[in-house]
């Protein structure tokens, strides 16, 4: 008698687990996860081939046995918008940008941003 053991295939961003800061707390309900912080709070329902798990302030990805390649794709897919939930709730989300050449301006007036571009 012999015991076969099945390899599940792993994507190689979805194989990497997500660290929960403090002040973020996660609930998972089936294929729903809501994560809740100081910036607010995010909630989506993912793809039945993946299964999402929280131990020890560690959320890990792992595609269900038997989905294939979609449950490699489903992987580092809900593992890339997962760890944007977690720090869209813990720090917010921020854009930065850079002029970098002569003759550039720009000023900010209430909520409008005006922009002096060139000709």
């Amino acid at each position: 008698m012999t015991t076969e053991t099945q390899q599940i295939m792993q994507s190689r961003i979805g194989k990497r687990p997500v660290t929960v800061p403090a002040g973020v707390d996660v609930k998972i309900a089936g294929s729903k996860v809501t994560i809740k912080g100081p910036k607010g709070t995010l909630e989506r329902v993912f793809p039945e081939e993946v299964t999402v798990s929280v131990a020890n302030s560690i959320i890990t990805i792992m595609p269900k046995a038997g989905s294939g390649v979609r449950g490699k794709q489903f992987q580092g897919m809900t593992r890339s918008l997962l760890n944007g939930m977690v720090e869209g709730a813990a720090k917010g989300f921020a854009i930065s940008l850079d002029l970098v050449g002569v003759g550039y301006r720009c000023e900010v007036s209430g909520k409008e941003l005006k922009m002096a571009l060139g000709l």
